[in-house]
């Protein structure tokens, strides 16, 4: 579960980039700090943006993956996994759990299963053809409201249909987001 645990705070750092840039970018330095230490000061905030947008975009991907859920040959619409994984991927059903299907997007509680849909296949339309980050590119740039109710799915969905039903405690993954 630790795979999953990790995937989640990549997650949680790309919802935490879409806020910001949904609000507008901070302005001034940026600075990374652990305890009292000071590690990173940078004049902008751009010096992360690629770094999160491009980690948390391939996690939303693999996880819905882990889930069962993966986009089709064409890059165009979301859809049940069918195919059993290969000897080298650990998917829902290794834990004893059924894998998930469409029909599931539309009972998480942040829209119409239609739009968690649609912002599922751009979020993975964006990590397997874009840039997998926030800059121009070939056609397929990330964007930030659909990549934003993306990444609040994943969380959900994996909270709800992997913890949940392990009757396990929910990891502390909230690394970005935490209030």
């Amino acid at each position: 579960m630790g795979h999953v645990e990790y995937g989640l705070k990549h997650v949680d750092g790309l919802c935490w980039l879409c806020t910001c840039l949904i609000d507008g970018v901070p302005s001034g330095d940026l600075t990374i700090s652990v305890g009292d230490k000071m590690l990173v000061r940078r004049p902008s905030f751009a010096v992360l943006q690629n770094s999160l947008a491009e980690a948390g975009l391939i996690y939303c991907r693999k996880l819905l993956d882990f889930l069962g859920l993966k986009i089709d040959r064409n890059c165009s619409s979301l859809k049940a996994r069918s195919a059993s994984y290969s000897d080298d991927t650990v998917g829902i059903e290794d834990l004893g759990l059924p894998r998930l299907d469409i029909a599931q997007l539309s009972v998480a509680p942040l829209g119409s299963g239609d739009a968690i849909q649609a912002a599922c296949e751009h979020t993975i339309r964006s990590a397997n053809k874009g840039v997998a980050h926030f800059t121009e590119d070939r056609g397929d740039r990330a964007e930030e409201k659909p990549v934003l109710l993306c990444g609040q799915a994943v969380a959900w969905l994996v909270a709800e249909y992997v913890y949940k039903p392990l009757d396990v405690s929910l990891p502390e993954y909230r690394v970005w987001t935490k209030t």
